[in-house]
């Protein structure tokens, strides 16, 4: 949510296309984690970041060497 400048909040529109199969898998893991579904799709997202984040770094000390 976002904060406006009176303190009141704005709700972000969180319209998500993802194919059915994908919002099945979501909701299996949010029901594992006991979160909503954008918190396991904000996990998902954080944790491949990671992912990517590692391989570059990875990758450029494999270059440097």
């Amino acid at each position: 949510m976002r904060k406006k400048q009176n303190n009141i909040t704005e709700a972000i529109a969180k319209g998500y296309r993802l194919k059915p199969e994908t919002h099945e898998l979501v909701e299996k893991l949010s029901m594992k984690i006991g979160g909503t579904k954008d918190e396991v799709i904000s996990r998902a997202c954080r944790m491949f970041e990671s992912s990517v984040n590692r391989a570059i770094k990875k990758r450029n000390s494999k270059n440097i060497n």
